[in-house]
């Protein structure tokens, strides 16, 4: 029975095609760290993330390697939900080929989920590397509270005056 059962799983994931790799889930207090690689002229890389709730993203450190001293590294961009930014230093060794490179994604708060995308432009050679982020709770406001409490308050003077 077991074998029949994993048959017709195998014949109807094969039959429907390849599965959509599934949304990573973020919640206050993770650190996420994650790997890319682009290998083609015009290859694309992305994750989508989604969040529990409203939350603060942290700095996205974008961290790259690449062959070509520096020049197919020039050629990645990468962002949330589109490419928009390049990186803002690259690292050649004297005499090396391989080159490293740095960038950012700016601080932002998640309400939907989001993907991280990077996009060559012209590779001559792969390239990879790594991206970390924090993931923190979106405070409420203090005065939000304060607000709740008093109205609460308010209510229950009036409702005490009403039943006098």
């Amino acid at each position: 029975m077991k074998s029949y059962l994993t048959g017709a799983v195998l014949g109807a994931v094969l039959s429907f095609g390849p599965l959509q790799a599934l949304a990573v889930t973020v919640m206050p207090g993770d650190t996420i760290t994650d790997v890319w690689r682009l290998a083609a002229p015009s290859d694309t890389f992305s994750e989508t993330y989604d969040v529990s709730g409203p939350v603060r993203i942290s700095i996205i450190t974008v961290a790259g390697t690449g062959a070509s001293a520096g020049a197919d590294l020039a050629q990645v961009m990468f962002g949330i939900d589109a490419a928009t930014n390049n990186f803002t230093s690259i690292t050649i060794p004297a005499g090396a080929q391989t080159s490293s490179a740095e960038g950012t994604i700016a601080s932002f708060v998640a309400t939907d989920p989001f993907d991280i995308v990077f996009s060559a432009n012209g590779l001559n050679n792969s390239v990879a590397g790594s991206y970390t982020f924090e993931v923190s709770a979106v405070p409420i406001p203090a005065a939000g509270l304060l607000l709740v409490g008093a109205l609460g308050g308010l209510g229950l003077l009036r409702r005490r005056k009403t039943a006098a």
